[in-house]
């Protein structure tokens, strides 16, 4: 582009010293020629710059991982083809973990956890490309079991309501008799029938199922 532009100074130059109307009219062309051809190089880098940028920014949410642990490390899996540890970039903070892979056949993808649920030894997380997987490492600073990955996890889970006390003794083991004949099958119900038959006939009273 530098050598274009120069080609058209000098003709631009010449154009300007010269005095026969139809070498003028030649120079002129030329340069109209050439400074269109300039243009247009511009445009084709300004948008090749454009896409690069856009590719080196844009990055696909990484959806699909696994993890599981010890009383020492979290172990998370993400399952790639044709990766290698230098499209790899980890970001590891005392309660946070940034993954990024550039250009995996093209798109990036990224894995954001900016909560992990208790603090990690920095110092001792890694990770490595084996067998179209990649690892990455926690180094957890006590030895302890995650109920979850991230606080977030942790706070969205559902609170399950505890069971609420009951003045009758007798009401927890009828409700854990009653659900073993609704989840039950047939032999099951038949017994149960049987045994609280023989039971409410002791006391002169019928079942109530």
């Amino acid at each position: 582009m530098e050598a274009l532009q120069k080609d058209i100074e000098e003709l631009q130059s010449l154009n300007s010293s010269a005095t026969r109307v139809n070498v003028k009219l030649f120079l002129g062309a030329k340069i109209e020629e050439l400074q269109s051809k300039l243009v247009d190089l511009k445009d084709e880098r300004t948008v090749e710059a454009l896409d690069k940028d856009s590719r080196d920014n844009f990055f696909k949410p990484i959806k699909n991982y696994s993890w599981d642990q010890n009383d020492t490390y979290i172990k998370i899996y993400v399952s790639t083809e044709g990766l290698s540890e230098e499209n790899v970039k980890v970001d590891f903070e005392k309660k946070s973990m940034d993954l990024k892979i550039i250009n995996l056949n093209g798109p990036n993808y990224h894995l954001s956890l900016p909560t992990l649920l208790r603090p990690v030894s920095t110092k001792d997380c890694s990770f490595k490309v084996k067998n179209s997987m990649l690892y990455v490492l926690l180094k957890k600073v006590e030895k302890s079991k995650w109920e979850c990955l991230s606080v977030h996890e942790k706070t969205s889970q559902p609170k399950v309501d505890p069971p609420k006390p009951s003045d009758n003794p007798t009401d927890g083991l009828m409700n854990m008799v009653k659900k073993m004949y609704d989840e039950g099958d047939d032999e099951t119900k038949r017994m149960l029938n049987k045994a609280m038959s023989e039971a409410y006939a002791k006391k002169d009273q019928m079942p109530p199922m």
